[in-house]
C-alpha cells in the first residue's frame, strides 16, 4: 500500500491535471490514512468546487478551518464558499474572522465590502474599503466600491473623488464611468458637461452607441473650459466611432469637419478622417481632407502620408492609374526628409508609420518593388531613430534542441490568410520544430483555436508595438514569418524591426515587402512567372505547388435557391466575387463582351461596404455595356456582403467562375473549386495575378487557362453556351480534388528552408 506521503503526491498531481473525479477519490484514499491533515481538506475543497459542488465544498473547507482555526486564508475561502451558498450571515462572520486574524492580508476585503454593500451596511462597508486603500493605494476597485458607498450616503464629493481615483487607474472600465457619470449628474447642473463625456465614455466601452451619441453630442455642444484636448480627441474619435457603427455616414462626415476645425493639431484624427472619406468612396473630398491635413501640419508625418501617398479603392478610368502613381512616387520623395530631430518628432513618425499601410498600391497592376523599396526605407528610417537597438543582426540561437518558428499576423482567424497558412502548423513536424504564433489581433473563431491547437506557445498580443517586440524577443526564435505585411499597418511597422535571425514573409499579401529587415519571401513554383526575381526586395523562395497545405472545405448542404441571390433560375450565372478593388477598368468590356454571345448570362458580384464604391463600379459596367448596346442592369447583380455558408451556396448556385486579372483569387478559387466550380483564368505579369493560374495547374484542369483577353472570353463564352461541356470540366475538378487540397510537400520543403536558412545565417543578414 502507498505511504502518506505519496498518496498526497498523487492527489495533488491528479488535482493539477484536472482529473477531478480521480483527485477526489485520490484526496479521500490520503484521508482514511490521516484525517487530520488540513491541506488535504483544502485540497478537497477545491476539487468540489472546480466540480460544481459548492455545499461540498464548504463542508470540506469548514473541517480545514476547523483544524487550522488561526489561517486567516482558509477563513477567506470559507467566506467565499459560504456566499456561493447563499449565507451571507456565515459568509460576513468568516472575512471578519480572516481580517481579525491578519489585518494585512488583503484578499477579504473586498467580498467583506460588496456583502456589507448589498446588505446596506454602508458605514462598516466605507470602513472596510478605507482600510483597503491603506493596503493596495494603486487598486481601483477599492476606490469604485468606495465611491458607491459613498454615493449611497449622499457624500457626492467625495464619491465623485474616489471614482475620479478608479477611473485614473482603470481608465477603459465601462462601470466606474457609467457610476462616475451618474455621481457628476446628481451634482448641480454645472457638472452635467462632466457627466455627459463619462456616460458617453462608459456607453461607448459597452458598444451602446445610440446611447454614446446621444452624450458625446450634448458634451461637445456644451460649453466649458477646463477639458484638455488630449480629452477632446479621444471623446470626438469615439462619437465618430459609434456614428460609424450605426452606419450614420453623413454626421460621421459633419463631426471629422468639426474635430479638425476645433482640434486643428490632432494628427490622428486628420489622418482617419482621409481614410474614413477614401473607404466611403468619396475619393475627391478624401484628396481635399489630405491637403488640409498638410496645411494644418505642415511637418506632421501622418498628414503628409494621408495627402501625398493617398490611393484609391477603385478607378473611374484606367488613365487615373498612371498618374496616381507617379504622384505616389513624388510623394515618397518628399518624405524621405521629414525630420527625426526630436523626441516628439521620432515618436509622432512612429505613430504614422503604425496607421499606414499601402494596401492599395498592389491593385494598380504595376511592378510595385520600386515604390515598396521607397516607402520601406522611410520605415526604416522612423523605426532606427525610435528602437536602434531592434534593427540590428540577431545571433542565432545555439543549434541544440528544437528550431523556434514564429509566425506573426493580424488574421490568425477566418480570414483568407488564416485559412490559407494553418496548414503549415497543421502539417509541421514537431519533432523538429518548436512553433510560437503571435496574434495582434484579438478576435476569436475556430481559426484562431485551431492555430492554438498546433502550437507550442499562442498568444494574442496588445495592440502595442514596443510590448509586442519585446515578447518576440523574448522567446529567442530562429525564424520569424510574417502572414501578411501589406495588409496591417501595425504588422507592417513590426516586420520593420529585427526581431530574428532570419525573417521571412509570404503571400498572404503577394507583393514584396519593401522593408530592409526582411530577407525571404515565401513564394511557390506554380504561380511565379520566369522573371520572377525582379519584383521583390527579398530573396524569393519557391515552395512546390501552390505554397500552402490548404485543406479541402467542408461543403453544406445547398439551402438557398438563385431568387435568395437575386438570380434567375434559366441565368447561366458567371460567379466573379472578389472585392470591389482587384476590378480594374480596363478590363470592364470583357463582361459585356460575353454578355453579347450569352443573352441569358447574369454575372453576380459581391458589394463594397460603401455604397459610393458600389455605384462607381456600377457606373463603370453602364458605360461598358452600354458600349455594345446593352444594359448592365440586364446581367449584372450586385450581391449583399454573405455568411461564409451563404457565400458557399452561392458558388454552388453558380454555373462558371470567373476569375479577375492582375490579381487573382486565392481562396475564392480554392472554395470555387471545391464546389466544383470551372474557373475561367488569364494569368498576370505578376504572382498576385496568377493564383488560379497554379491552382488550376497542380489540379491538372487547364483547359480554362487563356492567355489573352480575347481568348478568356472565348473560354468564358464557350461554357456559358455549352452545359455538356460544363458538366464535363465539373466533373473533372471533382474527381482530381485529391490533388490540390492537403497537400505535405509544400511543408517539407518549408521544413527544409528553415533548417537550411538558419545554417547559413551570418552577423548582418542571411547569405
Amino acid at each position: 500500500m502507498p505511504d502518506f506521503s505519496s498518496l498526497c503526491q498523487a492527489a495533488l498531481a491528479l488535482h493539477e491535471n484536472q482529473r477531478f473525479l480521480e483527485a477526489e477519490q485520490a484526496y479521500r484514499s490520503a484521508l482514511q490514512v490521516n484525517d487530520q491533515d488540513d491541506p488535504l481538506w483544502h485540497g478537497l475543497s477545491r476539487v468540489y468546487e472546480a466540480m460544481g459542488r459548492p455545499t461540498d465544498a464548504a463542508k470540506a473547507m469548514a473541517k480545514a478551518v476547523s483544524l487550522q482555526p488561526r489561517h486567516a486564508p482558509y477563513h477567506n475561502r470559507m467566506g467565499r464558499l459560504l456566499g456561493a451558498i447563499q449565507d451571507p450571515d456565515q459568509a460576513l462572520r468568516a472575512y471578519r474572522n480572516a481580517i481579525a486574524l491578519d489585518a494585512s492580508f488583503f484578499e477579504p476585503y473586498l467580498p467583506l465590502a460588496e456583502l456589507l454593500m448589498a446588505q446596506g451596511e454602508t458605514d462598516e462597508a466605507e470602513a472596510v474599503l478605507r482600510q483597503a486603500s491603506a493596503l493596495q493605494p494603486q487598486n481601483p476597485t477599492v476606490y469604485h466600491h468606495l465611491g458607491q458607498v459613498l454615493g449611497q450616503q449622499g457624500q457626492l464629493d467625495e464619491a465623485i473623488a474616489a471614482l475620479e481615483n478608479a477611473h485614473t487607474l482603470r481608465s477603459n472600465d465601462a462601470e466606474i464611468l457609467e457610476d462616475l457619470g451618474q455621481a457628476y449628474q446628481q451634482r448641480a447642473a454645472v457638472n452635467q458637461m462632466r457627466a455627459d463625456l463619462c456616460l458617453g465614455f462608459a456607453a461607448y466601452r459597452r458598444s451602446d452607441h445610440p446611447v454614446s451619441v446621444t452624450h458625446f453630442q450634448r458634451f461637445l455642444e456644451t460649453p466649458g473650459a477646463g477639458i484638455a484636448a488630449d480629452v477632446l480627441e479621444q471623446a470626438y474619435r469615439a462619437l465618430i466611432n459609434s456614428l460609424q457603427a450605426l452606419g450614420r455616414q453623413e454626421e460621421t462626415i459633419a463631426v471629422y469637419r468639426a474635430a479638425v476645425q476645433h482640434l486643428p493639431q490632432a494628427a490622428r484624427l486628420h489622418y482617419n478622417r482621409v481614410l474614413f472619406l477614401r473607404d466611403s468612396g468619396l475619393n475627391e473630398a478624401a484628396a481635399t481632407a489630405g491637403q488640409e491635413a498638410v496645411q494644418a501640419l505642415p511637418d506632421s508625418l501622418a498628414a503628409q502620408l494621408a495627402d501625398k501617398l493617398l490611393l484609391p479603392i477603385l478607378y473611374r478610368q484606367p488613365e487615373e492609374i498612371p498618374r496616381t502613381r507617379q504622384r505616389f512616387l513624388q510623394g515618397l520623395e518628399t518624405l524621405g526628409q521629414i525630420s527625426l530631430d526630436t523626441a516628439q518628432e521620432r515618436q509622432s513618425a512612429l505613430e504614422a508609420i503604425e496607421r499606414h499601410a499601402n494596401f492599395y498600391l498592389g491593385y494598380q497592376g504595376y511592378n510595385d518593388r520600386g515604390l515598396q523599396a521607397a516607402y520601406g526605407k522611410l520605415v526604416h528610417r522612423v523605426l532606427s531613430a525610435n528602437f536602434p537597438d531592434w534593427m540590428q543582426p540577431r545571433p542565432v540561437p545555439p543549434a541544440t534542441g528544437k528550431l523556434r518558428i514564429g509566425y506573426l499576423s493580424d488574421c490568425m482567424r477566418r480570414q483568407t490568410v488564416g485559412k490559407l497558412s494553418i496548414g503549415w502548423l497543421r502539417h509541421c513536424d514537431r519533432q523538429r520544430f518548436e512553433v510560437y504564433c503571435y496574434s495582434i489581433n484579438s478576435a476569436q473563431d475556430e481559426i484562431t483555436a485551431e492555430f492554438q491547437r498546433h502550437s507550442d506557445s499562442f498568444r494574442q498580443l496588445p495592440n502595442n508595438l514596443a510590448a509586442i517586440a519585446q515578447q518576440v524577443l523574448a522567446d529567442q526564435l530562429h525564424v520569424l514569418v510574417f502572414l501578411d505585411i501589406g495588409m496591417h499597418p501595425k504588422v507592417n511597422a513590426i516586420a520593420g524591426l529585427r526581431l530574428a535571425p532570419v525573417q521571412a514573409v509570404t503571400w498572404g499579401h503577394p507583393i514584396t515587402s519593401g522593408l530592409p529587415n526582411i530577407d525571404y519571401f515565401l513564394s511557390c513554383e506554380l504561380m511565379e512567372p520566369e522573371n520572377a526575381e525582379e519584383h521583390y526586395c527579398e530573396q524569393l523562395v519557391l515552395l512546390p505547388n501552390i505554397g500552402f497545405s490548404y485543406e479541402k472545405p467542408s461543403i453544406p448542404a445547398l439551402n438557398k435557391t438563385r431568387a435568395d441571390f437575386g438570380l434567375r433560375d434559366d441565368a447561366v450565372v458567371y460567379l466573379s466575387c472578389q472585392s470591389l478593388f482587384k476590378y480594374l477598368p480596363q478590363y470592364d468590356w470583357i463582361f459585356a463582351a460575353i454578355a453579347q454571345q450569352v443573352p441569358q448570362a447574369q454575372f453576380a458580384f459581391l458589394e463594397h461596404s460603401a455604397a459610393a464604391v458600389n455605384q462607381l463600379f456600377q457606373a463603370r459596367l453602364q458605360r461598358a455595356f452600354g458600349a455594345v448596346g446593352l444594359r448592365s442592369e440586364d446581367f449584372c447583380v450586385m450581391v449583399p456582403r454573405l455568411g461564409h455558408v451563404s457565400y458557399l451556396s452561392l458558388n454552388q448556385r453558380s454555373d462558371i467562375f470567373l476569375d479577375t486579372l492582375d490579381w487573382s483569387g486565392g481562396n475564392t478559387t480554392l472554395e470555387a473549386i471545391a464546389c466544383g466550380l470551372p474557373v475561367v483564368t488569364r494569368p498576370g505579369a505578376f504572382m498576385r495575378g496568377r493564383h488560379a493560374y497554379g491552382i488550376l495547374r497542380m489540379l491538372g484542369v487547364t483547359d480554362t487557362i487563356a492567355a489573352s483577353e480575347a481568348e478568356y472570353v472565348q473560354v468564358a463564352v464557350r461554357l456559358g453556351q455549352e452545359p455538356t461541356l460544363r458538366q464535363q470540366v465539373r466533373e473533372r475538378i471533382i474527381a482530381t480534388h485529391d490533388r490540390l487540397y492537403g497537400d505535405r510537400a509544400c511543408v517539407q520543403a518549408l521544413e527544409t528552408f528553415f533548417e537550411q536558412a538558419v545554417g547559413r545565417t551570418r552577423p548582418g543578414g542571411v547569405s
